[in-house]
């Protein structure tokens, strides 16, 4: 069986992202769907690592386990920024490597600040787990 040793060199086209591939897309909100992006990623992070099933993470957080289900999908359009934040510190047991909260280390990979009060959100104490 004889093969042509015709090869082609096809060059593809790319370009340098931003960083930030909701910005690059030309998505209204770039920054704020990062952020939501970052900490629907980090919740999903805390959920597993606690070992958590969604009905009980759902429990702690006061959501439903569908909402659960969405957010381990990273489905977090029905989530404002502050929920995911609430839902992140819920999860998350409070500080991180750093010292700071896992919201602020998500928020700080954005290159903002929280300044912000977080209430307690959570259905059910998380330390207690």
């Amino acid at each position: 069986m004889r093969t042509s040793k015709r090869t082609q060199s096809k060059r593809i086209r790319g370009e340098k992202s931003s960083g930030n591939v909701f910005a690059d897309l030309g998505l209204p909100h770039p920054e704020q769907e990062l952020l939501k992006s970052r900490l629907t990623l980090q919740i999903y992070r805390l959920i597993k690592a606690r070992g958590l099933k969604q009905a009980e993470a759902g429990k702690i957080l006061g959501i439903k386990q569908p909402h659960v289900s969405a957010l381990m999908r990273n489905r977090s359009g029905s989530f404002s920024v502050e929920r995911l934040m609430e839902i992140s510190h819920c999860v998350g047991a409070g500080r991180g490597d750093y010292g700071e909260t896992h919201a602020e280390a998500a928020w700080g990979n954005v290159g903002g600040s929280v300044s912000m009060w977080l209430r307690e959100p959570c259905a059910q104490s998380y330390l207690t787990l």
